[in-house]
């Protein structure tokens, strides 16, 4: 009998301290969960945000950086015209002053070919009025270029010959160059017969070495 209740009170004594030990376990548990998991829980969604707070400025740069590429692009683009307007705008200028300038040149050669004229200078004359032609046909002044071929064949060849035109490269030079020139405006042939009379009465100037040598 005394042994039955040593056993039995063995057996409380287990399960009294088994039970102790559930209930501190699951204070424990209930502490844990109280405690820690918030701070666990609240770790975890901080680590999360982060993560996403990363994930968005990465994105955000990323579109920043290409809207920014796209703002430069249009800039360069929009500077590239600008430019080129710009380099179109100076190059007329440029074609505008010299045509000015080929123009002002040729009336200062027309003059010159003028007084050369009145002096009886035919050969000098001659030359100024072939370079005057060539600044005039630059200077798209066709009407003044009309006039000087009308006195190239009508004032100056008639006088000259071959002797003359042939004892100056320079001058030669330049009478080639304003047929090349007249040769290159035209078009539909308008200006066939005065090419056609200015080198006749040319062709006739060289012929009058022959006859003065002969005589």
């Amino acid at each position: 009998m005394q042994d039955s209740l040593k056993i039995l009170e063995s057996v409380n004594q287990f399960y009294t301290q088994s039970f102790n030990q559930l209930v501190m376990i699951t204070v424990a548990v209930l502490a844990f969960a109280g405690v820690m998991m918030p701070v666990l829980t609240s770790l975890y969604q901080q680590r999360l945000f982060k993560l996403e707070h990363d994930d968005i400025k990465k994105q955000i740069n990323a579109e920043l950086q290409e809207e920014l590429k796209l703002e430069m692009k249009k800039l360069e683009d929009r500077y590239e015209k600008k430019e080129i307007e710009h380099q179109k705008k100076i190059e007329e200028l440029h074609s505008k002053i010299d045509l000015e300038i080929a123009g002002a040149l040729a009336g200062s050669l027309h003059i010159q070919g003028n007084i050369s004229l009145r002096n009886n200078n035919h050969f000098n004359a001659f030359h100024d009025f072939t370079r005057a032609g060539t600044g005039y046909i630059k200077a798209n002044k066709e009407v003044n270029l009309r006039r000087v071929i009308h006195i190239i064949v009508k004032l100056c060849l008639p006088h000259l010959t071959g002797a003359q035109i042939t004892s100056d490269d320079e001058h030669a030079e330049e009478y080639r160059v304003f047929i090349t020139a007249l040769e290159s405006i035209n078009q539909n042939s308008r200006y066939q017969d005065d090419l056609k009379r200015i080198k006749l009465e040319y062709r006739r100037a060289v012929e009058r070495i022959a006859i003065s040598k002969s005589a």
